[in-house]
């Protein structure tokens, strides 16, 4: 006949208090807007780095707005390490579109 007695062990975790190593983001994000037809074509863009350096981003056509790019290596660099850059391409809105192109627009909507 067993005992309907519990068997509670308690156990009790220490956290040991070591200072974390602070890791500095050398990570880079820059948004860029780009007209919204470019979307529909390969387009290149022109990227400057932290370090004013050109590079040249190839963004195919189809790609959506909001997408990001990672570009490795070419961050902040700081005690030999080097962070990547993200570059997120955004649609450039008209403010006006002019009446003789939205028959064209309007046309090329209903395609998509």
């Amino acid at each position: 006949v067993m005992g309907g007695g519990r068997n509670q062990q308690r156990q009790t975790q220490y956290e040991e208090n070591i200072p974390k190593k602070e890791v500095e983001n050398l990570d880079v994000t820059e948004t860029i807007e780009i007209p919204f037809l470019d979307f529909l074509f390969d387009t290149a863009l022109d990227v400057k780095t932290i370090y004013n350096k050109h590079l040249s981003l190839k963004v195919k056509a189809g790609t959506k707005p909001g997408t990001k790019f990672k570009i490795s290596g070419k961050g902040r660099t700081s005690n030999g390490k080097t962070g990547d850059m993200y570059v997120i391409v955004e649609a450039k809105m008209p403010k006006e579109i002019p009446e003789n192109i939205k028959p064209m627009l309007e046309a090329l909507r209903y395609q998509l």
